[in-house]
């Protein structure tokens, strides 16, 4: 038999070992939805092929790009839809969306100012708000999947462009940006084009949802022990959660957290239309963007949840650079 190589995926403290390289299970959208109920309630997550028609996605990318292009982020000659990184470009004018009023940075140049502007305006765009968001076979695949009674979308919503050799999402579960609510939100992880394997796609911690319930019963426990108000319990970026702080959670080691629990990272290369679905608990994170093309990852995470129970009102609002959530 020919030999196995492994795919070059690398995270942000080393390369995916071969112990910790696993890969997610796809599902075909048409499987009988008690089937895929099954699936989702084992795995707590639900790597759907195709659930999206490629052509609308493909339209919502190159919407982003053609709105992107006036930052000069794209290679010249190029054309939008490709999505494709001018890597003669100083990477530093192009930093990721954050909501922390912390990591917020004057920026350094016009350039660098247009790319947060625009990347902050595209999710107040209607072809991605009204023709992408909403669209329908997200919303009725949550109802079918879910069975809640009232399926809704939140308006906020992180729209990533990741591009080549920046930094990628840290080690989390959503829960955490959350909590104003009951648990009952479900995530959809929306591929806007094809991803290659070291393309910076998302990747799931393998069982790891009674991981993510452990860590967020003892964040609680800890915040009543040492006295947290309400405020700061609720708050996702607090001493006990971040990196450096006691619990080491939303942490930039992936390697090192695997090894911690003995689990593997399950990864895929993805299609426009691909959306994986996961639960408020499941743990997971991305690899840098190394694809040796430039092709910029753009995804988003939409979240959706069940309006006839308590919910998070926070998340009612489009993202907005400094939301803190």
């Amino acid at each position: 038999m020919p030999a196995v190589t492994l795919p070059d995926i690398q995270l942000s403290d080393g390369p995916l070992l071969p112990d910790q390289l696993g890969w997610l299970r796809p599902s075909d959208p048409n499987t009988p939805i008690e089937l895929l109920r099954e699936r989702f309630k084992e795995d707590h997550y639900l790597f759907l092929k195709g659930l999206l028609p490629r052509e609308h996605v493909l339209k919502a990318r190159e919407s982003y790009f053609r709105l992107l292009s006036a930052s000069g982020v794209l290679k010249p000659g190029t054309a939008p839809i490709e999505g494709i990184f001018d890597q003669t470009n100083d990477l530093s004018n192009f930093a990721g969306l954050s909501s922390r009023v912390a990591d917020l940075r004057k920026p350094k140049s016009e350039r660098a100012a247009t790319f947060a502007d625009l990347t902050a305006r595209a999710h107040t765009e209607k072809w991605y708000t009204e023709q992408f968001c909403k669209h329908p076979n997200l919303i009725d695949f949550v109802g079918k999947l879910t069975e809640w009674k009232d399926v809704r979308l939140f308006e906020r919503s992180l729209f990533r462009c990741n591009l080549p050799n920046t930094s990628p999402v840290g080690v989390h579960y959503d829960q955490i940006f959350l909590r104003q609510g009951d648990v009952t939100n479900i995530t959809a992880w929306c591929a806007i084009g094809d991803v290659k394997l070291n393309g910076g796609g998302l990747m799931y911690l393998e069982k790891s949802a009674k991981i993510g319930e452990s860590i967020e019963a003892e964040f609680t426990r800890r915040s009543r022990e040492n006295g947290f108000s309400e405020e700061e319990a609720k708050n996702a970026y607090n001493k006990n959660m971040v990196d450096g702080g006691g619990d080491l959670f939303q942490t930039s080691k992936p390697t090192e957290f695997a090894s911690r629990y003995e689990r593997k990272w399950l990864v895929s290369a993805f299609e426009a239309g691909d959306v994986v679905f996961h639960d408020p608990f499941t743990i997971h994170a991305s690899s840098i963007n190394t694809d040796e093309d430039g092709v910029i990852r753009l995804s988003t995470d939409l979240r959706y949840y069940d309006a006839s129970r308590p919910y998070d009102k926070r998340w009612t609002r489009h993202f907005y650079p400094g939301d803190e959530l």
